[in-house]
């Protein structure tokens, strides 16, 4: 099976996560618009300005296409990408898809200048890895049907519903692939 992942390619750190994927062996595509969606087994909503992002997908008509995409297939959101598969509170310039159960604090982590590299525990796997946390946004809630796949210093970094995947850090950052592969595990 030849699985294509679609990356949100409009603002932020896509490029990084197309790389990635590329380095696993898997075809990326950009998306700008809703018909790049058509041939996607997944997509990755990357780091950015979630209130950029917000108001780019508002202005692409994105916003149902990605909702409808995300019924049936898997969507990893890292930092940015978070905050807008988030169920947060609506702001006047950012307005989270809800796909996923759970509240984010933007900037939880800390300012630009706050911004570090530090390992986390990948749960299931005992397993550590250096993530990095730009402006990183922080779960305040979670629903207990969300499955914690990551923490920092016990705090709970990164979850999934089953199918979906957010993180707070930028896994297209540094080695590691684990939450690509995760991702690419959950298509069906």
């Amino acid at each position: 099976m030849v699985v294509k992942i679609g990356v949100l390619a409009m603002q932020g750190n896509y490029q990084q996560h197309q790389s990635k994927l590329t380095e696993l062996g898997v075809e990326s595509v950009q998306v700008k618009y809703s018909t790049d969606l058509d041939d996607c087994d997944a997509l990755i909503i990357p780091g950015g300005e979630s209130t950029t992002i917000s108001k780019l997908l508002t202005t692409n008509k994105l916003r149902k296409s990605i909702k409808d995409f995300a019924m049936n297939k898997p969507i990893l959101g890292t930092c940015a990408g978070m905050i807008i598969l988030s169920k947060s509170e609506p702001t006047r310039n950012m307005i989270p898809l809800e796909i996923m159960d759970y509240s984010v604090e933007r900037n939880g982590w800390g300012r630009q200048v706050d911004s570090f590299v530090d390992n986390i525990v990948l749960e299931k796997q005992k397993t550590e890895f250096p993530a990095t946390f730009i402006r990183a946004p922080k779960l305040t809630q979670f629903d207990t049907n969300l499955t914690v796949l990551a923490t920092y210093k016990n705090e709970v970094v990164c979850v999934t519903d089953g199918k979906h995947i957010a993180c707070s850090f930028h896994p297209e950052i540094g080695k590691n692939t684990d939450i690509h592969s995760l991702l690419i595990n959950n298509i069906k």
